[in-house]
């Protein structure tokens, strides 16, 4: 595998400093595995190729004891400064095979003495790399940078928080192919395949990347199966829903793409996308301290928003945003944790969900007045005896009657966050898109005009 850390073009000291950081963590997780290379290339991309104890330098010693040896001391690191003129350079040395941890405490050395000499502020002039060094050139500047040499955004602890992006897979293509199919003048490429929805896809997903930034991007997909668990439980589930053919065929055209620039691809016949992104995002926020973003404008994902779980989609009228439990809350009344119960109560006619019928939003408000947060919790008899005396009294017959049917909308309704099974080394999940195979999948589906744009 390989850590590394890729640089805008104008660096100051500042962003150094916090990208630095971040391969010390990750390299620090790699416990004793071996450092075969650190590289630099034309793109910006500071590398360390880390292979595990039984990779090809492990394999190279005829004694693993004696190469362990070799490379354990964390002496044989060593983290120099120099200066030539006005600028100052940072030398950090380590022998080609060392341990991570050890390049990890070699690159805090160089965080601390970076931070040292240039405390007044510094713009990176450049880097240099081999297979047991790399050094880094700074400027020292007396002021703060100034703005005609921008474009980098100051950085703050925030910024150097991992933040891990989940695609509704599903939800976007879709979207993207009924965007552009409406006209109904739809034309296959020269292979007879559709594209125009992974087109869409693809220029969504890139824009994602740029915009939001994230360390971590996961796609999560529904399968075109009778065997969701959801549908065991309840044969009309989603009953009638046709998908035209021509977006059918781009669902695995979607996938072939996503395994060429090794972006994970998450799909079942068991669970549908909304369970994989309920599981790996809590799943995520036990072991990591960064944000969640969930992109979808599934209303069924509001039952996960919290204060570090948001849903970017477009609202009418409105560019996309980032939807938070805050926004929800301020809109609907109720508490996210209350969403999950507002839709058994209102069912969902796309996913044909019963819900109590004759029961609607204006029923909402109750759910905060009477802290209805779970169904069990709407057929209290205190609940039920208190909502006879209020203005919901109308309504109370109906959810009486109901009682059965609004059991069955809940856990319809209610998203998997603990999928047996699937556990995830987010770790091994860093977004590190293969670029020139990605580019080989758009060449064979003719989808050129994407190429160069991420």
């Amino acid at each position: 595998m390989s850590v590394f850390v890729m640089f805008p073009k104008l660096l100051t000291e500042k962003t150094l400093l916090c990208a630095l950081k971040s391969v010390s963590e990750r390299l620090k997780r790699q416990n004793n595995n071996i450092v075969q290379e650190v590289s630099y290339d034309q793109m910006n991309r500071l590398s360390f190729d880390v292979s595990n104890k039984g990779g090809p330098l492990a394999q190279q010693g005829s004694d693993m004891d004696s190469l362990f040896a070799f490379v354990e001391p964390a002496n044989n690191v060593e983290v120099k400064t120099r200066e030539e003129g006005d600028l100052v350079i940072v030398d950090c040395m380590f022998i080609e095979g060392n341990v991570a941890s050890d390049v990890s405490v070699a690159i805090d050395k160089v965080v601390q003495t970076v931070f040292d000499q240039c405390s007044t502020g510094a713009l990176v002039q450049g880097f240099t790399a081999d297979e047991g060094s790399f050094s880094v050139t700074m400027k020292s500047v007396q002021q703060p940078v100034k703005e005609h040499v921008e474009p980098v955004k100051t950085t703050t602890e925030d910024d150097c928080k991992e933040k891990l992006l989940l695609i509704d897979g599903s939800n976007l293509l879709a979207k993207g192919y009924f965007a552009t199919s409406w006209r109904g003048d739809l034309k296959p490429n020269s292979n007879g395949l559709y594209t125009n929805g992974v087109y869409v896809f693809m220029k969504s997903l890139f824009r994602l990347i740029r915009q939001y930034e994230p360390t971590h991007v996961i796609t999560c997909w529904d399968r075109d199966s009778k065997k969701t668990f959801r549908k065991q439980m309840y044969p009309e589930y989603k009953a009638g829903r046709e998908s035209d053919e021509e977006l059918k065929q781009q669902f695995p055209l979607c996938e072939t793409l996503l395994h060429a620039m090794n972006v994970p691809y998450f799909s079942h016949e068991t669970w549908e996308a909304d369970d994989y992104i309920g599981t790996l995002a809590t799943q995520w926020k036990k072991h990591h301290d960064g944000e969640v973003l969930i992109a979808s404008s599934d209303k069924d994902l509001f039952q996960l928003l919290d204060d570090r779980t948001h849903q970017l989609f477009k609202r009418q009228g409105e560019d996309e945003s980032m939807f938070t439990a805050a926004d929800f809350q301020k809109q609907y009344g109720i508490a996210t944790s209350q969403w999950l119960t507002a839709k058994a109560i209102l069912g969902d006619k796309s996913d044909n969900i019963p819900g109590i019928k004759g029961v609607g939003e204006k029923f909402l408000p109750a759910l905060a007045d009477y802290k209805i947060f779970h169904i069990e919790d709407l057929y209290n008899d205190e609940v039920i005896e208190a909502l006879k005396e209020s203005p919901y009294k109308r309504y109370v017959n109906k959810i009486e009657g109901s009682k059965e049917v609004a059991e069955l909308s809940y856990e319809l309704s209610k998203i998997v966050c603990d999928i047996e099974g699937c556990q995830v080394d987010f770790n091994d999940l860093v977004l590190n898109v293969n670029k020139e195979a990605m580019e080989v999948q758009l060449e064979e589906l003719e989808l050129t005009k994407l190429i160069g744009e991420f």
